[in-house]
């Protein structure tokens, strides 16, 4: 099938019709005719297939996260038609070459990051036509079939969606990352268009992230805010920083336990920058202009990194010099749970070694951020979310292990 009739067949539908999960696999094997690789990084709980749509073989690397929450559908309607559109060169109007795209990018595109939470949605939705009502928030699809709020899973990484898709992102290790998702807004129910229809972007104003991470990510934010109302939404609310991460606010900068996404991979070199529509409840109603917000954010997201190739590049370099810079420590891990912290590590790309039955991690090292978050209740940013929060978040917190020192040796 060409460019345009796979165009043709599917963008009406894209725009317009939550999708069932069986027709994202169907359509992403149609990606595969004309360009795409789809890669299968994992399964759900329900063994349901974890997706990642990859184009392009450039050193300039994008990870599109979507659909981590299943009752959010905009976001894989988005990437799948910003998919097709790359694919078949019609982004030209924007300054995208798909040649240009090729050379200089790779993209990591997860369209359902959550598959038994997005088919559980589509069940229940089809129900009701999929029309908006107070009563069609469904929030048991929410979560994976285990009811796991996937977007709090990314430090511990109890889950096999979560496990995969990081795994992924650390093989990757994207230059930016892009969280797409929806919200659900109290207010009267459907919303006043455009009066009470709110976009909401946060970038990572987190204590504790390097300052080259802290700039671009911020920089592309507002990039992409200027790129939406040029685009035809001046007149709809857009409020920056509106979820933190249930962070707590210290001066300018919010301290968060690294749980959530957006939260999480700064801390491991990943500029990123979260995407919400108002989406939770109301089915189909406004689906086409929620689809285009996040659709339009993809796209300004790779005119961003051709245009300030330099600036993304050396951000990464800066935040690898950091890491590398720190003092020299080690640490020893051992007890009952040490082979699934040996897990947990390794997908966080931190670097370990095996001594007998203990694991030993140095620093400094590529991960040095990530090792003392998840090794070390002396680093400065874990003492702060102690005080804060009540709590570390230390890997001996929730595995039976115990962490030492090499001072403490």
């Amino acid at each position: 099938m060409k460019y345009h009739e796979l165009i043709l067949k599917y963008r009406n539908k894209l725009l317009n019709e939550i999708l069932d999960y069986s027709f994202v696999n169907k359509f992403c094997l149609e990606l595969t005719k004309i360009g795409a690789k789809v890669i299968n990084i994992g399964f759900s709980n329900r063994k349901n297939r974890i997706l990642c749509i990859k184009v392009g073989r450039g050193n300039l690397r994008v990870a599109y996260v979507c659909r981590l929450h299943g009752n959010e559908p905009a976001p894989t309607n988005a990437c799948l038609l910003f998919l097709l559109d790359l694919l078949a060169d019609s982004l030209r109007e924007y300054g995208i070459w798909l040649n240009d795209i090729i050379d200089k990018v790779s993209i990591y595109a997860i369209p359902v990051s959550n598959p038994d939470g997005a088919s559980l949605y589509y069940e229940l939705s089809s129900k009701v036509n999929h029309r908006p009502s107070w009563e069609h928030i469904f929030s048991k699809a929410r979560f994976n079939s285990m009811g796991y709020d996937l977007n709090t899973d990314w430090h511990y990484l109890k889950q096999p969606e979560t496990k995969c898709i990081h795994k992924l992102i650390t093989k990757v290790d994207p230059h930016i990352i892009i969280d797409s998702h929806e919200f659900y807004y109290k207010g009267n129910h459907p919303p006043l268009w455009p009066e009470e229809f709110m976009i909401t972007l946060t970038d990572t104003p987190y204590k504790g992230v390097h300052s080259s991470i802290k700039e671009l990510s911020n920089e592309l934010m507002k990039e992409i805010i200027l790129f939406l109302k040029r685009e035809g939404y001046s007149s709809w609310k857009i409020k920056e920083r509106h979820f933190i991460g249930r962070g707590v606010r210290e001066y300018d900068e919010i301290i968060a336990k690294p749980f959530a996404l957006g939260s999480h991979f700064p801390y491991e070199g990943s500029a990123k920058v979260l995407v919400e529509t108002w989406g939770i409840g109301l089915g189909e109603y406004l689906l086409s202009d929620r689809v285009i917000i996040h659709y339009l954010s993809m796209i300004k997201t790779l005119e961003f990194m051709i245009k300030e190739f330099k600036k993304v590049i050396a951000c990464k370099n800066n935040f690898l010099k950091n890491e590398l810079s720190y003092s020299k420590r080690e640490y020893i891990v051992e007890g009952n749970d040490v082979v699934k912290v040996h897990e947990v590590l390794k997908l966080h790309g931190v670097e370990v070694k095996w001594s007998n039955n203990d694991l030993i991690v140095e620093v400094p090292q590529r991960r040095s951020t990530m090792a003392s978050l998840l090794l070390d209740r002396e680093f400065e940013l874990n003492k702060l979310i102690k005080e804060k929060f009540g709590n570390y978040v230390t890997l001996d917190k929730v595995y039976e292990v115990k962490i030492k020192s090499k001072e403490e040796i």
